[in-house]
């Protein structure tokens, strides 16, 4: 579908050329206004080193008729790679109100609905509050968890439906866009889900589509002639075999065939298809089972998705699951302590994700370096209480404990068998040792850890001493240019460490934005 341009009067669009560079450094020096009063202070060598090395998607500018640049709008692609994103969006304070910014905006949205992607994103500072109304209009979303101004804007991908582009055909997608602009987030919360609206209303025409907002896909969709609702109780689900519903209807006269795939990501499992020719409305009940998948590897919300043909067009619909386990175990050292070898304590950390009570059973496993002295645990956990169990162990030396424990949970008409990785840091004086959480690898000799953030990127590793207020926070090597846009927004892609005579080695391996080119970065 079209994205209807805006006509300029004495101005017009171009791509970026270097003959534009000393207009583009008077643009920024000029837009202080526009930025809370931030100096730019370029120059036209500053942005010939930036935009000649930058590795933009595209580089738009307004020009008026003088090929002056007063606005300015980049298109960049980051680690999501169904969506791009603007970095920077400017125009000088001077030519505000004249919808030069709303026609950067739909340029851009234009080029992102061409080339395919399904999402286009822009960040803000929350005090941007004056761009709000025109974000919204254009079809960005503003998230609700995210203290800046973190939008989205899913139209790339409802515009690029085959489904529901008869109906767009009949609606102006600007015009008819019944938008909310009210200056806060958009997110609206429902039984844990957070959604996004859209709505095109025009005459006893209307187009509604809803977007989950944590697996950034559409849910739900109402129009004249149909309505599709793929829908949960809750977003929490608990391992085992739990139920989502998909809810059809049929508006018109004459039947509609629907058919139906069904399939999960991650550790959510179904595979069904239907196919079924309907008259008004009817609701389907899937069974998907929720795998105990304890690594998790980064999918905190899989989805279940349902591909929905009607009369053999195609529309997606996901919904984004939080698998929960029954009750959640942690095992628990004394903080910022070196231990001795012999007898210590531990602890056991429980805590009921049901509203009823359960009994808990475990079967603690032993190491080379460490042995409990009572194993089998059992204990009944009222409903959502959390406590605390002593664990009596014998340490013979300093250790990372990283073992899979299997639990069963007993609730009134269920068994639910699970695994659990418990995972502690137990340092003593004279021990190296090393591990990975979760959230974090460690890498500790006594007193002296270094620290690796899986989450972070530049300044993710920390060299600390315990007990005192030594930090040392390092900045990971970065690769010169043309090769240092690879990595610019890469997670690490392997953590693994290797033992020496004397020493052991942490290898943080990242892999290239192409997949073609690994690096590593060693602590040693």
């Amino acid at each position: 579908m079209e994205i209807k341009q805006i006509n300029l009067e004495g101005a017009r669009i171009v791509e970026f050329e270097a003959k534009f560079a000393a207009s583009i450094a008077d643009m920024w020096n000029a837009s202080a206004e526009g930025w809370n009063g931030d100096l730019w202070d370029m120059t036209e060598q500053k942005v010939l080193n930036e935009e000649l090395n930058a590795d933009s998607l595209v580089l738009y500018l307004l020009i008026n008729d003088n090929e002056k640049v007063i606005g300015y709008c980049k298109l960049e692609e980051y680690n999501d790679k169904k969506a791009v994103y603007i970095p920077l969006l400017n125009v000088i304070p001077e030519f505000w109100g004249r919808k030069y910014g709303k026609a950067l905006l739909l340029k851009t949205l234009e080029t992102t609905i061409k080339q395919g992607y399904n999402r286009l994103d822009l960040h803000s500072w929350s005090g941007n509050t004056k761009a709000v109304p025109l974000y919204k209009k254009t079809g960005f979303r503003w998230q609700t968890n995210n203290s800046s101004m973190y939008m989205m804007n899913y139209l790339p991908l409802l515009l690029n439906l085959e489904l529901l582009q008869p109906y767009l055909a009949k609606l102006d997608w600007y015009n008819d866009f019944d938008c909310d602009l009210a200056l806060e987030p958009d997110g609206k919360m429902e039984n844990g889900f957070e959604l996004f609206h859209y709505c095109w209303k025009k005459d006893n025409r209307y187009l509604e589509a809803i977007i989950d907002a944590d697996v950034k896909g559409l849910c739900r969709v109402k129009c004249n002639d149909f309505e599709l609702n793929l829908k949960a109780a809750d977003k929490k689900v608990y391992y085992g075999k739990r139920e989502v519903q998909l809810e059809l209807k049929n508006n018109l006269a004459d039947p509609l065939t629907f058919k139906i795939e069904m399939s999960g990501e991650a550790d959510i499992q179904v595979d069904e298809k239907r196919e079924i020719t309907l008259s008004g409305s009817r609701t389907e009940t899937f069974w998907i089972n929720v795998k105990d998948d304890f690594e998790r590897k980064g999918h905190d919300c899989p989805a279940v998705i349902a591909n929905v043909k009607i009369n053999g067009k195609l529309i997606p619909l996901k919904l984004g699951l939080t698998p929960q386990a029954p009750v959640h175990v942690s095992l628990k050292a004394e903080f910022k302590r070196l231990y001795r070898p012999g007898m210590i304590d531990l602890y056991l950390q429980l805590k009921n994700n049901f509203d009823e009570t359960v009994k808990f059973s475990t079967d603690l496993a032993d190491t080379k370096y460490l042995n409990f002295i009572e194993k089998e645990l059992c204990s009944e956990l009222r409903p959502s209480e959390t406590k605390t169990i002593l664990l009596k162990a014998i340490l013979f030396k300093g250790c990372f404990y990283d073992e899979r424990i299997k639990i069963v949970v007993h609730r009134e008409d269920e068994e639910i068998a699970f695994t659990r990785r418990l995972r502690v840091a137990i340092p003593d004086l004279n021990s190296i040792i090393y591990g990975s959480y979760q959230e974090y690898s460690i890498l500790q000799n006594g007193p002296v850890f270094l620290k690796y953030n899986h989450t972070g990127k530049y300044y993710a590793m920390s060299l600390n001493v315990l007990n005192t207020d030594y930090w040392l926070i390092m900045k990971l090597p970065q690769l010169s240019k043309p090769l240092d846009k690879e990595f610019l927004h890469a997670v690490h892609d392997k953590i693994s460490f290797e033992e020496l005579a004397d020493s052991v080695v942490m290898r943080v391996q990242f892999r290239s934005k192409k997949g073609q080119l690994q690096v590593s970065h060693l602590f040693k």
